[in-house]
């Protein structure tokens, strides 16, 4: 399986997208109310705080930055990571349309899948495992739902008869 380094232009598009999700109150193409629900499931915008969605963005990008590494490394932990993920954190982006962070969440899915790199027995013992499970299990849902939600918009799918 071939790997890309994902750049912080493209983590940082998808930091922006995460954050913004907060302030989305309706359902418009540019603002899919999907994408909050999946990052913060069961819970209303009213209840979590600004700060804590920009924690849980940039841990998302963090995550995407260190599982696309480990990847190119091989299955290996670099011992550069740590500025990597500090340069990251100080790299400002502008949020993509959606169409964009589709693209990207999906790129990201790919380019993290450190899986391949390592045997059954290291993964089973890999200390990060049960992250890149949650955080593959984050990403699916991101790109199902949004998925879902463009095709439904299609005039195709409202022609459709149900059944």
């Amino acid at each position: 399986m071939s790997c890309i380094q994902i750049s912080f232009e493209t983590l940082a598009g998808v930091r922006e997208t995460i954050e913004s999700s907060l302030f989305w109150t309706s359902d418009y193409q540019e603002t899919p109310l999907c994408i909050f629900s999946v990052f913060f499931p069961n819970s209303s915008r009213f209840n979590i705080a600004e700060n804590r969605v920009k924690e849980k963005a940039s841990e998302f990008v963090t995550l995407a930055l260190s599982f696309n590494t480990i990847q190119l490394e091989r299955g290996k932990t670099p011992n550069y990571l740590p500025e990597l993920q500090q340069a990251l954190a100080e790299f400002n982006g502008k949020r993509p349309n959606i169409m964009q962070f589709y693209k990207s969440m999906q790129f990201i899915d790919y380019n993290t899948d450190v899986r391949g790199q390592m045997t059954d027995k290291e993964y089973q013992a890999w200390p990060m495992r049960e992250q890149y499970e949650k955080f593959h299990e984050t990403c699916e849902r991101v790109c199902n739902r949004l998925a879902e939600r463009f095709v439904s918009k299609m005039p195709e799918y409202e022609n459709a008869e149900w059944g």
